[in-house]
């Protein structure tokens, strides 16, 4: 099967007489004589999936659904099973391709063509897939599953079960497979992604269902998100849920001597610590033995934390302070801290037009007091810039200064701002 933006559209015509036999009608199609054996003719319609959410008939899915209601048509070499009244079971082939196309079964036939079946198996029958490769799978050979019964030399397929389509956002890189777990069936998505992001998945779904649990998990089986609903489901219907997004910090570790189990989390002003706001959270592996991983919620109105890093309820290393505005990956150390690109930030305000800081792009950095060059920052809000540090400079002593969009500020005169890289740091300036 191949994806296109159309259903299948045709007439299903069955062969029964033979070579000799003139057809009297359009409905008796004669078996052509290749090699002296008989060729047998099918074409096909399938019926139109319904989008439960349509506002009116025009907006049915002429689609086996895609992003944008696509759908898919016949390809050379696509199978179906044709069974037969004295239960036989043929198979009959595509020869073309497009809406409508030609199959074809060469050779002897016993019995009365009765029903048929995609994909091919070879006691005609079909049930909804366990498994499915990637979150659309669903729609396309591997996981679309046709019936129809013949009558008057016709068919038209429809679906046996009905389709569940699920959008999540936010969803971390290391999400591995999104398992749906229906009180019928199950069936589990493999997915792949590149950048915390957005999936939406469609679902087969047995049409008795009237509940079900849906997880997102990483490659170890730890649960990323849950969700769980009760509904009713009708076959050949598509029905669609609300986006739900992951929230949150995710933050992964790159633990290759496993030195750490636990994060724990504390809300800082950047100057101070305040023990008692706190967030202790155990890590999940992921199946390589390496990566552990976590999310801090976006529900505790923290703006700055300091993080540390236990195992087995033993203090191992921290961080004194990260700003919470996006996620973070750290890697332990043998010789032991907490390293990333540790962001330097900037507020930068004035009234005055000689000292604008409007157009701020650009920060001249030393390591270790030795100049190494400039280096442009990002404009993350607001008056607010920040600049990421390489991970290279870890533990360095790091000094910045910036330019206004006119003129490079020197503060303090011709000092720097200056400070040791194992923390982030931002500097308020208001000219």
């Amino acid at each position: 099967m191949k994806k296109t933006l159309y259903f299948l559209a045709g007439i299903l015509a069955i062969v029964a007489c033979t070579k000799e036999q003139v057809p009297e009608s359009v409905e008796e199609v004669p078996e052509s004589v290749v090699d002296d054996a008989l060729i047998h003719e099918l074409f096909v319609s399938i019926s139109d999936l319904t989008d439960e959410d349509a506002p009116s008939p025009d907006s049915e899915l002429k689609a086996a659904i895609s992003e944008n209601d696509g759908s898919f048509s016949w390809t050379a070499g696509d199978e179906i099973a044709v069974k037969n009244s004295d239960n036989t079971v043929y198979k009959f082939v595509a020869t073309g391709s497009g809406k409508s196309t030609r199959f074809t079964y060469t050779g002897t036939m016993t019995g009365t063509p009765t029903s048929v079946v995609f994909p091919y198996s070879a006691d005609a029958t079909t049930s909804i897939p366990t498994s499915l490769t990637g979150p659309k799978a669903c729609l396309a050979a591997e996981g679309i599953r046709m019936t129809g019964t013949i009558s008057n030399n016709a068919v038209t397929l429809s679906y046996p079960n009905a389709f569940l389509k699920l959008s999540f956002g936010n969803v971390p890189a290391f999400a591995s497979k999104l398992v749906f777990d229906g009180n019928v069936n199950d069936v589990t998505v493999s997915l792949s992604l590149s950048e915390r992001g957005e999936v939406v998945a469609y679902i087969p779904v047995d049409p008795s269902t009237t509940s079900f649990t849906v997880t997102i998990e990483d490659d170890n089986n730890n649960v990323i998100l849950t969700r769980s609903s009760n509904k009713t489901f009708t076959a050949g219907n598509l029905k669609k849920l609300k986006t739900i997004n992951v929230t949150g910090i995710v933050f992964t570790f790159n633990d290759s001597l496993n030195q750490v189990d636990e994060a724990r989390f504390f809300e800082s002003t950047g100057n101070a610590t305040d023990w008692n706001e706190k967030k202790y959270i155990s890590l999940n592996l992921l199946s390589g033995g390496v990566v552990k991983w976590c999310i801090l919620p976006d529900n505790l109105g923290w703006s700055m934390a300091c993080l540390q890093m236990w195992k087995n309820n033993n203090y191992v290393n921290a961080t004194d302070c990260i700003y919470l505005y996006r996620d973070f990956t750290f890697t332990i150390p043998s010789a032991g801290g907490l390293v990333t690109n540790y962001r330097t930030y900037y507020y930068l305000k004035s009234s005055n037009s000689q000292t604008y800081w409007g157009n701020t792009t650009k920060v001249h950095i030393k390591v270790a007091g030795e100049y190494v060059g400039e280096e442009t920052m990002t404009k993350i809000g607001d008056y607010l810039f920040c600049f990421d540090n390489s991970e290279d400079n870890y533990g360095k002593s790091m000094s910045y200064r910036f330019h206004n969009g006119n003129n490079w500020y020197f503060l303090g005169g011709d000092d720097y701002w200056t400070y040791t890289l194992n923390r982030e740091y931002q500097y308020d300036f208001y000219g």
